[in-house]
């Protein structure tokens, strides 16, 4: 298949966008489903229900993917070491991972909810703003992914690909998690 390469890993094929071996189109579209999905869940549910002792309140846990997601994004375009394949856990396996919500991790304190959202409005207009220039900075390669690996504090060291699905997997992990306060 002929196509054109834009700087490194980023081609044009028939209109697709690939990142090497991700289907950057692909991606994106499951990106606005997920995105949706959870803004869906916060505006059903995120000012419903109490926390249980010692756990995050729906409004506490939609802050901790959007504190995960900007640390997440900000570590995207730091440099890392190139891996053998453009995915060492890919996005079947994360959301395996992911979705077991009998298995708790604690999380780091830097991820950790601190009251920067006073509503489930202002939290959809800041998750909303994140997610679109997300997808403005993958399409226009200033966040370059690929076979470079970057550390998770649990999981070991993923390709920039496999964050891009990790994104997505914790939202999905935490909508449950919402759904389950209410």
């Amino acid at each position: 298949m002929k196509g054109l390469r834009f700087g490194a890993g980023l081609f044009l094929f028939f209109d697709l966008l690939y990142f090497d071996g991700m289907d950057l189109t692909d991606f994106i579209s499951k990106l606005d489903a997920n995105t949706q999905e959870v803004m869906d869940c916060a505006n059903n549910h995120g000012n419903k229900g109490d926390s249980n002792e010692g756990a995050w309140t729906a409004l506490e846990t939609l802050e901790h993917v959007f504190i995960t997601e900007k640390v997440v994004l900000k570590m995207m375009r730091m440099p890392g070491e190139q891996a053998e394949k453009e995915e060492l856990f890919g996005e079947g396996k994360l959301n395996h991972l992911l979705a077991k919500r009998e298995h708790k991790v604690e999380s780091p304190d830097f991820l950790k909810p601190n009251g920067r959202f006073s509503s489930v409005e202002e939290w959809t207009s800041a998750f909303a703003e994140m997610r679109d220039q997300l997808k403005k900075d993958l399409g226009a390669g200033v966040l370059q992914l690929g076979k470079e690996q970057l550390p998770h504090p649990y999981l070991g060291q993923m390709t920039k690909n496999d964050w891009m699905y990790f994104l997505i997997a914790h939202a999905n992990r935490h909508v449950v998690q919402v759904k389950e306060l209410t």
